[in-house]
């Protein structure tokens, strides 16, 4: 039995020995895995230079050349329009406001020039089937026969001339009546309301403001001496 117990031992001790003296090689680490999971890799970071943006070189002002005032090429005015100075021989005669060459409702001829000579020319626009543009000519009469440095003229604007004739024969108006001719086409149209009156002066330039719509005797009489110098 000790024989036996002996052997045994015997051979625990030799493997024992055997254990202490066997080595194990490792495996070789690989050179593009990292060894340890847990400690940090310092990253290498490439800061490209940056880009040089094109600019534009800077001018010497030394070397900029300069402009020579008197070497400096005029403009060109040879296609230009001279216009003619006012007050000069060559100017233009500027037309009056109130020109017209027509006749009266009765035939008779009458211009523009009727006008020169008066302080103020009153230019009534009517027409026959207008109620206020009848019910203020007597008045309108009577004011041409109170003021003879005033003249006025009775411009028709309606559609019966034999209407307005009996018009003109049962009002009394002796002052000239006519059709619209000339600068009085414009003056017509002037205002959407007839009666519509107008004022000028002896040289047929307008002066004053209009008036639209009948008037009394003393209303006009009030317009007139306003309007006199």
């Amino acid at each position: 039995m000790k024989r036996w117990i002996m052997i045994v031992m015997c051979l625990l001790l030799c493997f024992a020995a055997a254990c202490t003296t066997a080595t194990v090689d490792p495996e070789p680490q690989d050179q593009n895995t990292p060894a340890d999971n847990t400690q940090e890799t310092e990253a290498e970071v490439t800061i490209a230079p940056a880009a040089e943006s094109e600019t534009t070189p800077e001018t010497d002002p030394e070397t900029t050349p300069e402009t020579d005032p008197e070497t400096e090429t005029e403009p060109d005015h040879s296609g230009d329009i001279e216009l003619p100075e006012l007050g000069g021989e060559d100017t233009p005669d500027l037309k009056p406001d109130l020109t017209f060459d027509t006749a009266t409702l009765s035939g008779d001829p009458i211009n523009s020039d009727i006008v020169k000579g008066y302080d103020l020319v009153i230019v009534n626009f009517w027409a026959e089937w207008c109620g206020p543009c009848v019910g203020e000519m007597p008045a309108l009469e009577r004011i041409h026969q109170e003021y003879p440095n005033v003249l006025i003229l009775g411009v028709w604007v309606g559609d019966d001339l034999n209407g307005a004739k009996a018009v003109i024969a049962d009002t009394g108006v002796t002052y000239p009546t006519l059709g619209v001719a000339g600068t009085l086409e414009k003056y017509s149209t002037m205002s959407m309301y007839i009666p519509a009156t107008y004022f000028f002066d002896g040289d047929g330039d307008e002066t004053g403001e209009p008036v639209i719509g009948g008037q009394e005797y003393e209303d006009w009489k009030a317009v007139v001496e306003s309007l006199l110098p």
